[in-house]
């Protein structure tokens, strides 16, 4: 019996994100900054393209060193059907789902999820409002429900 749940766990963390789609016929895709995180300097922004074609949802984490909630901005553009164009109207976030930017310990996290369905392309634009040079991490995933 140990034997078994061994080889069950084990297998439960092989189990990569191609068999997970595979196994429940979802796709889970995602993406983020660089390893360690990107330097903004005052009033520089950082953007992430998402395509989220076929996906129900997007989720974005952003995490920004600062010292006040209002230092991390994030907007959500979605892209035109041509998959260039980015449109000006930003995709609300689903309400009850994450947080906005809030500061805690020396950080300015987000957390937020937005609907997607019937969009190709989405743009966030993540910007630095601090005074000073801070550190970005962010990604983002697509969810199917």
């Amino acid at each position: 019996m140990i034997r078994f749940l061994s080889f069950l766990a084990l297998w439960f963390v092989q189990t990569t994100i191609d068999q997970y789609n595979a196994l429940i016929g979802s796709t889970l895709d995602r993406g983020k900054t660089p390893a360690g995180g990107t330097s903004l300097t005052t009033g520089a922004q950082a953007t992430l393209d998402a395509p989220v074609g076929g996906a129900d949802f997007v989720t974005l984490t952003a995490d920004l060193t600062g010292a006040a909630s209002g230092d991390l901005t994030v907007q959500r553009f979605p892209f035109a059907a041509d998959g260039v164009t980015v449109l000006t109207t930003a995709i609300p976030a689903v309400t009850g789902v994450g947080y906005p930017p809030t500061l805690g310990g020396g950080h300015v996290d987000a957390v937020q999820q937005y609907n997607v369905q019937g969009i190709d392309k989405v743009r966030f634009i993540l910007k630095n409002n601090n005074a000073g040079t801070q550190t970005l991490n962010a990604s983002w995933r697509t969810e199917n429900y």
